[in-house]
């Protein structure tokens, strides 16, 4: 009987909601009254235990689920579709001080976006935990941003747009302000990702740790880094391009470092394994960057260093050859002042063995 109220109750919001262009849902209607307890669709099980909410797909459902501060979520797909029911909202979205763990018990369930959609399928501003299930996109948004604490054990991740697949990102809106709090951190332990674009792009200040996966990319990079990145496992591969680019000179980065070691890359024919991109000069300066392996075994890359080569130009001013012998060391100005010296007293004592020579001859 509830689960019929609630239905109604549910339909009516919406129907009010829609034209205002609100349609959030939340485990918690009490905490926002512009908000629908998700547990109002049929196809949805909310049950709460030591204030963790367990919410269960038991079909297909089409919401804006929104988890909000001090909420613990924990979603299982149960092999269902979640969808997003608002082109301009996300499917999932979890704001600061939230925290959702997604699962799917059956392994076909996914999480993805209608067509049209203006946003990411999935948004974190909090904390996220994916353990496992499918996401993918067809739109030219992320299919995952993170700009809290994002950590990734398994899953399917898909991407067929021009956008990177994940982004751990800080948002700047258009006036150039920084909208992130605190630092972007993703870890990424294991699962499958799949993208036409950068599999995974690590953004101005944010640091990401890949430990494991599959990383795949068509026609950019496995990993783009703009920040601090450390690669300590999985396999990173592009079909076309490079595995790893390296960006450095960013506008507004207060740092950019690159590490991996214990993993696998494989890039296109031709490419080197790491490309490195100056967004200062607006140009790829590959070829100015040599790979090395510090004392710990990490791989980096690093600026190589130009040696000045000495002068070897042996023409004079006006172009003809010159043809001093260069094994000959000229003497300095002061070693000419030296002999100078040395002939002058020379020439004295001779000059006074010849004087008293004639004066002995006259005393005899």
């Amino acid at each position: 009987m509830r689960k019929r109220i609630m239905y109604i109750l549910g339909v009516f919001l919406t129907l009010v909601c829609v034209p205002m262009g609100v349609n959030a849902s939340t485990v918690d209607i009490s905490t926002g009254t512009d908000k629908i307890d998700i547990d109002w669709d049929p196809n949805v099980e909310v049950t709460k235990q030591d204030d963790v909410y367990y919410v269960k797909l038991t079909g297909d459902v089409a919401q804006d689920f929104i988890i909000k501060s001090g909420e613990d979520v924990v979603l299982d797909l149960n092999g269902h579709k979640f969808l997003n029911f608002t082109e301009a909202c996300e499917a999932l979205k979890v704001l600061e001080g939230g925290k959702l763990t997604i699962k799917d018990s059956v392994g076909t369930g996914v999480v993805t976006q209608k067509e049209a959609s203006t946003y990411s399928a999935i948004t974190n501003l909090g904390t996220l935990v994916i353990e496992s299930g499918n996401f993918e996109t067809t739109q030219n948004f992320y299919v995952v941003r993170n700009e809290g604490n994002l950590t990734i054990n398994g899953g399917n991740f898909k991407s067929t747009s021009n956008t990177s697949l994940i982004g751990n990102i800080k948002y700047v809106n258009d006036e150039g302000v920084v909208v992130t709090k605190g630092t972007p951190v993703m870890t990424i332990n294991n699962g499958i990702f799949t993208a036409t674009s950068n599999a995974v792009k690590n953004g101005a200040n944010c640091v990401v740790t890949i430990a494991g996966g599959d990383l795949t990319s068509t026609n950019a990079f496995a990993l783009d880094n703009l920040a601090d990145a450390t690669v300590i496992g999985g396999t990173l591969t592009s079909v076309n391009n490079s595995a790893i680019r390296n960006q450095v000179n960013v506008a507004g980065a207060a740092s950019n470092s690159l590490k991996v070691s214990g993993a696998t890359l494989s890039s296109a024919e031709g490419k080197s394994n790491y490309s490195v991109y100056d967004e200062k000069l607006g140009k790829d300066v590959t070829d100015n960057y040599v790979v090395v392996t510090d004392e710990d075994g990490n791989q980096t890359v690093i600026e190589k260093v130009v040696e000045e080569k000495p002068n070897t130009d042996t023409t004079t001013n006006n172009g003809s050859a010159n043809t001093t012998n260069t094994n000959v060391t000229n003497p300095k100005t002061g070693d000419i002042n030296l002999l100078v010296i040395l002939s002058l007293i020379g020439a004295s004592v001779v000059g006074l063995r010849v004087i008293s020579k004639k004066i002995a001859l006259k005393i005899n």
